[in-house]
Parts: C-alpha cells; structure tokens; sequence
C-alpha cells in the first residue's frame, strides 16, 4: 500500500499501527483514522465518506 499525490510522489506505507474513530481537528469532520508510519515516521491517514485524505503538514 502507497500514498500517491497528484504530482506523481509515491510513499509506501511501512506499517499500520493504529485503526480508530476519530474526528480530524485541523480538516474537521469524523471518520476512521489510521495511524501509520511511513517512512519511519509515525502519520494519519483518514477515510471518510468513500474518500481517502491526509491532512497537510506545514
């Protein structure tokens, strides 16, 4: 499993450590959020509604 961006950037993702309702605070909304580390960095991945996100990082 990867993470594709529009821009052709793939990152695959290392491993799936968490799996929880949650409501994404900076997005809003609730859906299931998956913690996962990607590259060996620990990141959100979130589904909602059908539709996959990511919320950006500054």
């Amino acid at each position: 499993m990867e993470i594709e961006f529009s821009e052709g950037q793939k990152y695959p993702v290392d491993q799936i450590l968490d799996v929880r309702r949650a409501a994404c605070q900076s997005v809003g909304g609730v859906g299931d959020r998956y913690t996962c580390r990607i590259q060996g960095k620990e990141s959100y991945l979130w589904f909602e509604k059908g539709r996959w996100f990511v919320a950006a990082k500054k």
